[in-house]
């Protein structure tokens, strides 16, 4: 199957997420949330290592890789949830998926002194001003937006852009998969320690609505979700692959009328085409 096609189908996962992992936010500390998922998640990766035939073994060139990508995962993961807790999840959504693929585009162009071209300027313009509409801009206050939580929304966007590159860079030395899996295993290892002065256990006695929504968070969009667009980095580059993320907003409002019978405003229809049309310049071959 063509990988644009399987990136695309990833970034309605993502989309779905955010109101799954607003679901079970409130449950305990943010802390066991943060380890639970991410240990779901490195046990769900085993199996798809096995599936895909990559090997266990790392190099030792890949291992600064790994361990500077577990920590930079750990801190946006960790954002993640403390913003979905004390911000918009709506606005948080369309935030960190507007701003990411501009931040890594701008990131890149600063790191390796690449030169932006028009189509992507204009790509990047109408990357934003999707995002903008689908959260109609015009009816929300700079306080509001920037109030609690939404300020980590914004530092996860700037921290996912630093995983992105990261993540690119690696596939020198090490497969994709075989990266998502130490990747998430370094992560679930800290993240214990930070969950551990806490009741770590409690999700245990939780009920069938957290495990549901923890399981879709960990094994399908961030095992499969995830080591999709870390393919992605690795084949087409960061700047490109984030360039998908534009994607998620609409999705994400999308998947709420399809599953909750929300139906879209015509901010949603008009901004998620603005967005398409940013992937589609983005991504075109000169």
């Amino acid at each position: 199957m063509n990988l644009i096609y399987v990136v695309i189908f990833a970034m309605i996962i993502w989309g779905v997420s955010w109101a799954s992992a607003k679901m079970i936010t409130n449950y305990t500390n943010f802390e066991v949330i943060l380890f639970w998922r991410l240990l779901v998640t490195f046990l769900s990766l085993v199996p798809v290592l096995w599936i895909t035939k990559d090997s266990f073994r790392i190099t030792k060139k890949a291992i600064p890789y790994v361990i500077g990508g577990g920590l930079v995962m750990l801190f946006y993961n960790a954002l993640f949830f403390l913003g979905l807790r004390n911000g918009l999840a709506g606005a948080g959504g369309v935030f960190v998926t507007t701003l990411n693929p501009i931040v890594n585009f701008f990131l890149v162009a600063v790191l390796y002194k690449y030169r932006l071209q028009v189509r992507e300027y204009i790509g990047l313009a109408l990357g934003l001003l999707g995002g903008l509409i689908i959260l109609k801009i015009w009816g929300v206050s700079i306080s509001v937006l920037l109030a609690g939580g939404n300020v980590y929304f914004i530092f996860a966007a700037f921290t996912w852009a630093i995983l992105s590159i990261i993540t690119a860079q690696s596939r020198m030395y090490i497969s994709p998969v075989t990266y998502s899996l130490y990747l998430y295993g370094i992560a679930t290892i800290v993240s214990f320690g930070m969950a551990l002065p806490h009741d770590w256990l409690a999700p245990i006695t939780f009920d069938f609505i957290f495990w549901i929504n923890l399981f879709y968070l960990a094994s399908i969009s961030t095992s499969f979700g995830t080591t999709v667009y870390f393919i992605a980095s690795s084949r087409l580059g960061s700047a490109k692959a984030s360039s998908f993320i534009f994607l998620v907003p609409a999705s994400a409002m999308l998947s709420s009328w399809i599953i909750l019978g929300e139906k879209p405003e015509w901010t949603t229809i008009f901004g998620g085409l603005l967005a398409v049309s940013a992937v589609y310049l983005l991504n075109r071959k000169k």
